[in-house]
C-alpha cells in the first residue's frame, strides 16, 4: 500500500452505525408559524435551531442534533404561549375600549 492510499484510508470517517438512528424532528413548520403569527424573536431563534438539526445529524453528531431539536421545540412552545398571551391581552384591551384604533383603520 502506498502512502497516498494509506492517507486516504485514514481520512474516511468511521461508520459507527449512527445512520440507523432516525433524524430528530426539525420543527421547521412550527417555527415558521410562530415567526409569522405569534412571536417574531422566539420564532426566528426556533428556525435557527431547527436548521441545525439536520446538518448536525448529517455530520454524525446525533446528540447535538437531539439537543438542537429539543431547543427548537422549547422555543416553538414558548413563542406560541407568549404570542397567544400578547394577542389575548391586545384583543381584550381593544374590546374593553382601553385601546382605540384610529378611525382610518376601522371601516364599517
Amino acid at each position: 500500500m502506498t502512502f497516498y492510499e494509506n492517507l486516504h484510508k485514514q481520512i474516511e470517517p468511521p461508520t459507527i452505525g449512527l445512520r440507523l438512528l432516525p433524524c430528530p424532528r426539525r420543527w421547521v413548520l412550527e417555527s415558521l408559524l410562530v415567526t409569522l403569527f405569534l412571536c417574531l424573536p422566539l420564532g426566528i431563534a426556533a428556525m435557527v435551531y431547527s436548521s441545525k438539526v439536520e446538518s448536525r445529524y448529517a455530520l454524525g453528531r446525533y446528540d447535538e442534533a437531539v439537543a438542537a431539536s429539543a431547543r427548537a421545540r422549547w422555543l416553538c412552545i414558548t413563542g406560541a404561549c407568549v404570542g397567544a398571551v400578547i394577542w389575548a391581552v391586545g384583543l381584550w384591551l381593544m374590546l374593553t375600549g382601553t385601546i382605540r384604533l384610529p378611525n382610518s383603520i376601522i371601516t364599517i
